[in-house]
């Protein structure tokens, strides 16, 4: 079976990625997902939350972003 797990150099090249997206966002703030997109925000990425059952997420501060239904429109213009 293969290795499964990420090189610390993979890791930190994602990492120094500044503009993602984050797919499957959950509205719930204390899931694993929206506490990721929080810590990813509260340290300098633009991350686009994307989920087509949510109309947001608490992004930086107390501030509310709107969730994309489809990263495909983001990416276009990006």
């Amino acid at each position: 079976m293969a290795n499964r797990h990420a090189s610390l150099e993979t890791i930190e090249d994602f990492l120094a990625q500044k503009r993602m997206a984050m797919a499957g966002i959950w509205r719930d703030p204390a899931s694993c997902s929206a506490v990721l997109f929080k810590e990813l925000c509260r340290r300098g990425h633009e991350v686009v939350p994307v989920n087509p059952n949510a109309e947001g997420v608490q992004g930086r501060g107390d501030a509310s972003l709107e969730c994309r239904t489809s990263v495909q429109p983001w990416m276009e213009c990006g």
